[in-house]
């Protein structure tokens, strides 16, 4: 890894890669690797490997294992004292697997000057974890901040398999609308790679691929009033989007969000770089790991595979030769063959157990932690959802037919998400202008919804009070939606009825008020 990485420091000096005080500018890829299989679901491995690669050697810079077991610690009785041993356990077990990954990458940027003297300037990476985050607020080096490009083969499959759960989600939109998304989502993908190379060729301009994204969607669905000359020469399609955003505008909000997320990393696909260099490092190391079969983390198995695999990959040929002469080939034949023979004997045929969690991983995945977004980003992310709203205050009417039942209906709940009614606009109103906003927030986007015994009283008894109102009053209450306010687009009411048009009816049965009589209730 010493001689890669000095390779890797002239390749940067010759290219004018140098900070101000003459340190090298290195670019990496990291990824990382687990010895068992999560099968995106249980990210409980015992032991995991990270590596830096340099971008221009593709060769293994900087390399890290981490550890939650010891076999010899462990198989030590309590009342026993642990005997000397090189202990191979530097990983909690309370600190998670897919946290090693962002643990790792930080040490070998902090590691980076010391034991090489070059900086690393650049870091690639499939942005399912929360390394970048973890290396901002690790602070590396005093006066340069790390620049985070995205692998782009991971942006575009992460696209289309959001894209794909919006296909099989009922409550996502309607069935046709989605069977329409489902034939055309490969074809989403094509345009959108077809723009980033025309970009790259021009002078890579971030603002027009931004835009060609954003109207990809509107150029599949047969509206072409965007589109620009080089991408298509306006057939006359069926113009679908207009039907979709005037009669299931949520359907329409769903499939934007996979859609701004890239346009947020549009410079990313303009540098056109992948992180293929580390897969083929994770290849090398699931051939010596028995295809993640086989447990190797009960002591240093794990590490030495690992590092077998960094130098097969830095040298570029095998090491069974070197380990068991000329015809080491053989050798392992007959080993995998008496391997292969004993399996059989002993194999036994257990049932699977089917566990599967709701826990949200901060550490790896969508969910993890990501640093925040730039300005720029914030006041798009911004103008997105104040057209939103204008898009939804022009279907009021039909979003108010929509939602009659209310609290019964999906798509009151997905509206009601996005606007602020009554029951939360007073804690906002009545905030100091000393006080933060942060916790108000939160639990606004955030907050779960809660079914207490006080609700569900108020739920079932709610339809007899308003019967009993109406033969009080001798009037007809009438049941509604969501109303969405005109001029304020951000602001909605959902009253419990209507009295003839200009009377509005809100409905309070509290618990505390079972046993007691109205007049009682009152004082």
């Amino acid at each position: 890894m010493r001689e890669a990485t000095k390779v890797d420091a002239e390749l940067a000096i010759a290219k004018g890669k140098v900070d101000v005080d003459g340190t090298p500018l290195v670019a990496v890829v990291a990824d990382g690797s687990r010895c068992k299989r999560s099968y995106r679901t249980m990210y409980n491995s015992p032991s995991g490997m990270t590596a830096l690669v340099g971008y221009r050697t593709r060769k293994v810079l900087f390399m890290g294992v981490k550890n939650k077991f010891c076999a010899t610690c462990a198989r030590t009785k309590a009342e026993d004292k642990v005997k000397n041993h090189q202990c191979f356990k530097n990983w909690k077990f309370s600190d998670g697997s897919s946290a090693m990954e962002a643990a790792v990458v930080v040490e070998g940027f902090k590691e980076s000057e010391r034991m090489y003297e070059i900086r690393y300037h650049k870091l690639i990476g499939d942005g399912d974890n929360s390394v970048y985050k973890q290396i901002l607020d690790a602070r590396p080096y005093k006066n340069l901040t790390i620049e985070k490009i995205e692998c782009k083969n991971h942006l575009l499959r992460n696209f289309c398999k959001k894209l794909k759960e919006i296909t099989t989600k009922n409550e996502a939109g309607k069935l046709d609308h989605r069977k329409l998304l489902q034939k055309n989502i490969l074809r989403l993908r094509k345009g959108i790679v077809s723009a980033i190379k025309y970009r790259r060729q021009n002078k890579n301009i971030e603002n027009d691929l931004r835009s060609d994204i954003l109207n990809s969607i509107y150029h599949v669905f047969g509206q072409h009033d965007k589109c620009a000359s080089y991408f298509c020469d306006e057939v006359e399609d069926v113009n679908y989007l207009e039907k979709i955003k005037s009669t299931d505008s949520n359907f329409y909000s769903n499939i934007m969000q996979p859609i701004r997320y890239l346009t947020r990393n549009s410079s990313s696909l303009l540098q056109n770089v992948g992180s293929n260099v580390v897969e083929s490092l994770n290849g090398i190391i699931a051939k010596l790991i028995g295809g993640k079969r086989i447990n190797f983390a009960m002591t240093r198995s794990y590490q030495v595979r690992v590092a077998a695999a960094t130098v097969m990959k830095n040298t570029k040929r095998p090491l069974y030769n070197i380990v068991l002469g000329k015809n080491g080939h053989h050798q392992i034949q007959r080993q995998n063959k008496q391997m292969y023979q004993n399996e059989l004997r002993s194999k036994t045929y257990r049932t699977k157990l089917k566990f599967q969690s709701d826990y949200v991983d901060p550490s790896y995945g969508e969910k993890s932690q990501k640093p925040d977004m730039t300005t720029e980003q914030f006041d798009d992310e911004k103008k997105n959802i104040f057209q939103l709203l204008k898009e939804m205050t022009a279907n009021r009417d039909v979003i108010e037919k929509e939602t009659v039942g209310q609290s019964a209906s999906s798509k009151w709940l997905e509206y009601r998400r996005q606007l602020n009614t009554a029951s939360n606009f007073g804690c906002i109103i009545c905030l100091r202008a000393d006080t933060g906003c942060e916790s108000v927030v939160k639990s606004l986007l955030y907050s779960s919804n809660v079914d207490c015994k006080a609700m569900e009283y108020g739920w079932e008894h709610e339809q007899e009070a308003k019967l009993q109102l109406e033969t009080i009053l001798g009037v007809s209450i009438s049941e509604y939606g969501l109303f969405i306010d005109t001029k304020n687009h951000f602001l909605g009411a959902t009253p419990d009825g209507l009295i003839d048009n200009d009377t509005l009816v809100e409905i309070k049965y509290p618990i505390s008020a079972a046993n007691i009589t109205p007049e009682e209730g009152i004082r």
